[in-house]
């Protein structure tokens, strides 16, 4: 009688410690977002075929609509070339609704100029990334764009 106390002890036990780790293990492990970081990475170890530089806000009006209470900031060279990269951070979903829907507008506007102008620039618009976590919005277009989709979601996947 007594082994088969000390057995449904144990039993209990394993199990009482198994649902401590199982309960510890779903708590909020909720990656924090370094935005600073991935701008800093992808500007470095990806490939753009022109120089990138911080576009001028008086600039960003011509290019992007950018919503109201959405932050960004924005990388582009010049006009010869589609490269861009920029990452965006909106106060709430409506915002990253609309900011994706703003940037998929100018892609949609960069392949009808680009159509015209440089055809061999279309591959790159058209593996153009656009991808959000959480209230962040990151848009992407470069011929090095596996590796830029792979810096990417190591940031946010």
């Amino acid at each position: 009688m007594k082994k088969a106390i000390k057995k449904i002890f144990i039993v209990i036990m394993c199990l009482s410690v198994a649902a401590v780790g199982f309960g510890c293990k779903g708590k909020d492990e909720t990656k924090e977002f370094d935005r600073a970081a991935l701008e800093e990475d992808v500007l470095e170890n990806v490939k753009f075929s022109i120089e990138l530089e911080p576009l001028n806000p008086v600039v960003f009006s011509i290019y992007y609509e950018i919503p109201e209470g959405v932050d960004s900031s924005i990388y582009q060279g010049g006009g010869a070339s589609p490269d861009v990269f920029a990452t965006f951070n909106a106060s709430d979903e409506d915002g990253v609704k609309a900011t994706v829907k703003m940037l998929e507008e100018r892609v949609h506007s960069l392949k009808t100029d680009y159509t015209d102008y440089d055809a061999a620039e279309l591959k790159k618009i058209d593996n153009a990334i656009i991808k959000t976590y959480e209230t962040y919005i990151i848009y992407c277009i470069t011929d090095d764009y596996e590796n830029a989709n792979k810096i990417i979601d190591g940031y946010i996947s």
